[in-house]
């Protein structure tokens, strides 16, 4: 069943943009953090994308997977680069190579993120759960350390699809709204 929810996506693409307006001859990088979750760095220089990231991750103890937005290439699933919200001349900018954005969303932080607008919601799930959704025939499941992701509503437990982070990543959904409406339209409320 899908259910619709009552108020319209809120989307993260015009913080893109405006790091992307931050950038000049002599700033390459600007970076930021959506919902204190998703990690941005949007650059001009190439090299200090890559590595930059990699250590600001290190400074912020984060583990999780570092995608660029033209990863989106790679998965007929997501939200095409030219179906975005972003401006004109950022995307050519973007597959031009002469503009780099890189993301990383932090699964514990979007765990604690779900902790707080539902307090006991989410969790990752035990090994046991893990084993038992991995035989799963319907699809995959986000993931952090090889264990699923989880939301425990009313003692009903419901697994995350691999999609949730591709929405918030590759079509730039708003983390807290997108758990917000997922909370909303649980089967079982809290």
């Amino acid at each position: 069943m899908i259910n619709s929810t009552p108020e319209p996506p809120e989307y993260w693409c015009d913080r893109i943009t405006q790091c992307y307006e931050r950038l000049d001859k002599d700033k390459q990088w600007a970076i930021d953090v959506i919902d204190g979750c998703v990690y941005l760095g949007v650059y001009s220089d190439q090299r200090m994308a890559f590595a930059g990231f990699q250590m600001w991750m290190r400074q912020k103890c984060c583990a999780s997977p570092i995608f660029s937005l033209t990863d989106s290439f790679l998965d007929p699933g997501v939200r095409p680069l030219g179906a975005t919200l972003l401006p004109e001349t950022l995307r050519r900018k973007v597959l031009r190579g002469e503009v780099l954005v890189i993301m990383c969303l932090d699964i514990l932080k979007f765990i604690d993120l779900g902790n707080r607008i539902c307090p006991g919601s989410m969790r990752l799930a035990t090994k046991a759960e893990t084993v038992k959704m991995s035989g799963h025939r319907m699809g995959s499941f986000m993931r952090h350390n090889r264990r699923v992701i989880c939301t425990a509503i009313a003692g009903e437990v419901f697994y995350l699809g691999a999609g949730t982070q591709d929405r918030i990543l590759f079509d730039q959904h708003s983390p807290a709204q997108l758990l917000k409406q997922h909370f909303a339209v649980s089967p079982i409320s809290p």
